[in-house]
Order: C-alpha cells, then sequence, then structure tokens
C-alpha cells in the first residue's frame, strides 16, 4: 500500500473538505433561489407539476408561434410559477357557487381529478421539441388533469406572463390558458383577445355556441381600427375598454391615485416665470413622437404656433433638443424628464384619437405636474377633471388664434393662472364621479399590493361564465351578455383645425375608417355568423361585401371633393 508524505495527506483532506464545502454551498444555494415545489404540506410533493410543465413548454413553445420562447429559462420559471400558484387555489375548498354547479350539472367536478382525455398528444414526435433546436429534447407523453376540472379561458392572443393558471374569482376557479388545442374541450367557456393583436383572419371558427368572447382594448383605435364598427364589436360579450358602457370599464387606466393628481407642484408660477425669461423657455411645451395621428394635433400645433411660441421637444414639429438622457420615449417615466414637463406653465396635451372617456397619461401627467393641460381628445374629458377649471379645452375656442389669445392671457396674469391649479388644495376636489370612481375600483396603477386591470378582467369574464353556469344548474333563463358600439365606438376622424382641408395623412385614416376597416368588419361579422369553419375564407366575404355595395350604387370616392387639400 502507497502511502504519502504526511504533509501531502494534509494538504489533500484540506482540498477534499473545501470541495465538500463548495458543493454542498451551491446546492443549497440552487435550492433558496428555486420557486418552492410544495405548497400545502413538505412531505406532499405537488403531483402532476412537472407533467403540466412539460406539456405545457410543448403546446406553448413549439407548437404556437404566436408564444415563442424568449428566454427559455425564464420562461420556464414562469410556468413552474404559475402551476404552482394553480395548485394552491386547487386546493382551496368548493365556493358555494361551485358546490350548487356540481351538484345539479352533470360532468362538472371541482373536487377530484377527472379522467384524462382518451386521446393524449404524443409528445415523442420529432416536432415537439423545445424552440432552442441545438438543445432539442424528446418529451414524453404526458396529460393535463387539471383542465378537466374548472372552465377554461382561452387567451386567443396570449396576453400574460402565465401562460396556464388556475385563478380565484368572486363565484369559483377557472383555468386560463395559451394553449388553443384547449378550444374544444368541453369545459372550455370562453376566449379572450387583446385588441392589438385580434388578427381577423385567426378566429376560432366555427364559433361555438358555449363560447363566450372577450374583447381587452385600452388602446385607441389607431391600430386595428375595425374594431370601433358596429359588427366587429357586437360580436363579444365581455369588454374592458377606456369607455364607461364597457362591461369592466378602465377609463382612470391612466390615473395611479388621488394623490398623484394632488401632488405639490414642482416649481411656482413665479419660478416658471423665472425659467422662461433666464433659461429662454416658451410658454407652451409639446413632446410628441408619433406623429401625423388620427386626431390630426400636429397641424393643429403647428398653426398654433403661429400665434405663441412652443417649445416642440420630441420628432414631431421638432424645433428644440431634449437633453440625451431623455430623447428614448422609454425614459418618459423619469423623474428628470418629468422636472422639464414642470418647468413649463403650459403643456399641449391632445390624444393620437378623438374617443369619449379614452384619456392617457399625456393628460393625467400634466395635471400631476402642474403644467396646465391645453387639451384636445375626449369630448366627455370633464367628466373627470377633478374640478371644472382644471384644464383648457381646445374645442371651446373658435380658431387657434383665440386659443392662443388666452393663453397669452394666462400668461400674463398670474393669479387667474394659478386657479387651474386649485385642485392641489386639500379638499378641493369637488367632482364625485372621480371621487367614488377611483374609490370603488378594485384594480390598481403600478401598485404590487393591488392586483392590475388584466386580472381583474380575467375575473370578470370568470364570474360572469360562473354566472351562465349557475343559470343553467338552477333552470333559470342564462343572462344575456352583449357588447355593443358605445362599449368602445369611436367617431370619424376629421381635421383638429375648423374647417382646414384634409391633408394626405389625414385622407388616410378616414379611408382606413370609411371603407376598408367598415369592409372588414362587416365581411367579418358575416363569416362568423354564416358559421365558416375558418376564417382563412374571410378573403371571399370581403369580396362579398364589396360587391353589395357596388350593386348598391357605392361610390368609392363618393367624399373626393371633402379629400382634396
Amino acid at each position: 500500500m502507497v502511502r504519502f508524505p504526511p504533509i501531502l495527506r494534509r494538504w489533500m483532506t484540506l482540498l477534499v473538505i473545501v470541495f465538500v464545502v463548495l458543493f454542498v454551498g451551491s446546492r443549497i444555494i440552487v435550492v433558496m433561489n428555486s420557486p418552492s415545489l410544495y405548497y400545502y404540506d413538505e412531505e406532499e410533493i405537488q403531483e402532476g407539476l412537472w407533467d403540466g410543465l412539460l406539456q405545457l413548454i410543448q403546446y406553448n413553445e413549439e407548437r404556437e408561434e404566436s408564444a415563442p420562447l424568449a428566454n427559455e429559462i425564464s420562461s420556464y420559471r414562469s410556468l413552474q410559477w404559475s402551476l404552482i400558484q394553480s395548485r394552491k387555489v386547487e386546493a382551496l375548498s368548493l365556493t358555494e357557487d361551485e358546490q350548487t354547479i356540481q351538484i345539479h350539472l352533470p360532468g362538472w367536478d371541482f373536487t377530484e381529478y377527472a379522467n384524462p382525455p382518451e386521446e393524449q398528444i404524443d409528445n415523442t414526435k420529432e416536432e415537439f421539441t423545445f424552440s432552442d433546436e441545438t438543445r432539442a429534447t424528446k418529451l414524453p407523453k404526458m396529460k393535463y388533469p387539471v383542465q378537466n376540472r374548472f372552465p377554461i379561458i382561452i387567451w386567443w392572443t396570449p396576453f400574460t406572463g402565465h401562460k396556464h393558471i388556475v385563478r380565484q374569482c368572486g363565484h369559483g376557479r377557472c383555468l386560463f390558458s395559451h394553449n388553443r388545442e384547449l378550444k374544444d374541450h368541453t369545459k372550455t367557456r370562453a376566449l379572450m383577445w387583446y385588441g392589438t393583436d385580434l388578427k381577423f383572419k385567426d378566429l376560432p371558427l366555427p364559433r361555438q355556441s358555449k363560447h363566450d368572447w372577450a374583447l381587452l382594448h385600452e388602446e385607441s383605435p389607431k391600430n386595428n381600427w375595425p374594431i370601433v364598427h358596429k359588427p366587429i364589436i357586437s360580436l363579444f360579450n365581455h369588454t374592458c375598454t377606456f369607455r364607461r358602457e364597457s362591461s369592466y370599464p378602465i377609463t382612470l387606466q391612466y390615473l395611479p391615485s388621488m394623490e398623484y393628481l394632488t401632488a405639490p407642484l414642482l416649481f411656482d408660477v413665479l419660478e416658471k416665470n423665472r425659467f422662461i425669461s433666464e433659461q429662454g423657455l416658451a410658454p407652451v411645451l409639446y413632446v410628441q413622437s408619433d406623429c401625423d395621428v388620427p386626431s390630426d394635433r400636429d397641424r393643429y400645433v403647428k398653426k398654433l404656433m403661429e400665434y405663441i411660441k412652443v417649445d416642440s421637444l420630441g420628432k414631431c414639429l421638432h424645433n428644440k433638443d431634449l437633453p440625451d438622457e431623455y430623447v428614448d420615449p422609454l425614459t418618459m417615466d423619469k423623474e428628470g424628464f418629468h422636472k422639464i414637463i414642470a418647468k413649463y406653465k403650459f403643456t399641449v396635451s391632445f390624444e393620437n384619437a378623438v374617443c369619449n372617456d379614452y384619456i392617457t397619461e399625456k393628460l393625467w401627467r400634466t395635471l400631476s405636474l402642474g403644467s396646465l393641460p391645453i387639451y384636445m381628445g375626449s369630448p366627455s374629458v370633464q367628466d373627470w377633471m377633478p374640478t371644472t377649471k382644471a384644464l383648457i379645452l381646445a374645442n371651446d375656442y373658435p380658431t387657434v388664434e383665440a386659443l392662443a389669445n388666452y393663453i397669452k392671457f394666462l400668461d400674463e396674469n398670474d393669479d387667474e393662472y394659478e386657479q387651474y391649479f386649485d385642485f392641489k388644495n386639500p379638499g378641493k376636489i369637488t367632482n364625485s364621479l372621480l371621487k367614488n370612481t377611483m374609490k370603488s375600483r378594485t384594480w390598481g396603477v403600478d401598485d404590487i399590493e393591488q392586483e392590475n386591470f388584466i386580472d381583474g378582467f380575467e375575473c370578470h369574464v370568470c364570474d360572469r361564465v360562473f354566472e351562465e353556469l349557475l343559470a343553467d344548474a338552477k333552470r333559470q333563463k342564462p343572462p344575456t351578455f352583449q357588447a355593443n358600439d358605445s362599449h368602445y365606438g369611436c367617431p370619424r376622424p376629421q381635421p383638429a383645425v375648423p374647417g382646414m382641408k384634409m391633408d394626405n395623412s389625414l385622407r388616410s385614416w378616414v379611408e382606413e375608417f370609411d371603407t376598408r376597416s367598415a369592409v372588414i368588419a362587416k365581411a367579418t361579422q358575416q363569416m362568423v355568423k354564416s358559421g365558416a369553419n375558418s376564417s382563412r375564407v374571410l378573403n371571399d366575404f370581403i369580396k362579398k361585401v364589396f360587391s353589395e355595395m357596388k350593386s348598391n350604387n357605392f361610390d368609392h370616392n363618393h367624399y373626393e371633393n371633402e379629400l382634396v387639400s
């Protein structure tokens, strides 16, 4: 037997100890930083967690081009977290409504796993691999036990970070999934869309009578005009939009809190006057980089510049540079950018489209920072203002020159100017609609202690699904949920400056509204109602609608005289 010298044996022993310590320490760190695999009893591992996780990856990352794995590890952990949270919710006691449905409706059992579908997807085929082809991994055959227990609601346009999660809502639990393969599952009761991503050649057809359709769109129609037309919006049962008439309204989506609105002025009127005289600031600020929009705001501001000095710091009508660190639009929430706005006495706060209740951060941020908004956008904006005197409405003035003259008057009369910020003082907000809406809303803005309106809308749809199931269970007439054009409708674009002829940009928006989007809306409605098996036939219905329009002597250029610049 070979014996090493004592000094060598001591060094070898030390190296072994160091190696063991490093190995154990690294494993402890990994475990501490990994999501727990236990949700109730540390002795009970979550049965089916990994099965569901692998199945999710297969369905959502390999078969769905609309939801690729941007980052495999983070997506994997997100899926794992969703499943863990789902198992916690699964373990909750049945709600009263779940018990009623379970007793009276055959096929519904919220307490036990039902038998998995007889046909299981064979994941051992070559095509079922991770999106990273260099690390392709064949997946074993798995199943979804959870999908047989709860009402299923599918995001047809994946919009949340939780690709497969069970949520506890007011009436009971629903499974929210990005998995389109569940479309024909017996438990699927609703499908959801995010408006920007809604594609009319990608609809789940034929539409099943038991399927509710839900639309979430907090933006203006600028990026998907057909939605504004009645034939499209009427296809939906549940809506979450800026309109107060929608089934889950989010009109105040850009107002975080009343405290945000009443935040103290960063600079008083005397300091703002000094910025004008010493730093050469204009009285009026305009910061927009989204140019030539449907509201026609750029042409209005260009006309305003003929009568009063305006600093335009964005790409639109640019005449003054921002500091380099704030050129990127993503920096607009930074404190330094906010201080730039707060220095100006007035800020042009025009929306990109004119729709009732469409009120964005362009207005709320300006009010919060203490720059007086010059506003054009929602015709109903005064319904939501803290007082009757909190902004300047451009449409209140017959001409741009008249507006400019009033701005000059306020610029020269500090006492009159300061009255517009009276709402900043304690107890001075007089608008009960604003106060009551903010007090009663169940979601928050940038508040980790509250759910956001996306989560809230998910539960809104889930609760309505339960209302329908409960009506069936009690042999009652089911509730009718039907959207209409008041849930989203916006008027035809028109020149922002009264009497001004349309330019090429505005003409294209009007043509989009009057012709293309209107035809798509009508054709889509006809396609869905016809019972078509695929939305790929949309072009056939578009041709049919155009043919009907021609037979009715429709003149594609019926407003040609109006379009001449």
